[in-house]
């Protein structure tokens, strides 16, 4: 059972802003309307970004602020 997000947020767990989450769905929809396939969404829990992976290039970096980044990210 997966905790709220206030329990998650007391917990110190990560809960996205709403510029990010916004940036997100926004990126998700771009890369859709240009027919390109979308193979990864996921939240990079080590530092608190959202990394899209799609088409043959396109790798979208949201971090929590809400900042996109199109550059490949450090591991």
């Amino acid at each position: 059972m997966e905790p709220t997000p206030e329990q998650a947020h007391k917990k110190g767990g990560y809960r996205t802003n709403t510029t990010a989450a916004n940036n997100a769905v926004y990126s998700l929809l771009r890369l859709t309307k240009m027919y390109l396939p979308i193979y990864l969404v996921t939240l990079d829990s080590r530092n608190a970004r959202i990394v899209i992976i799609a088409g043959e290039e396109p790798l979208i970096v949201i971090n929590k602020q809400g900042k996109l980044s199109y550059d490949q990210p450090e591991l």
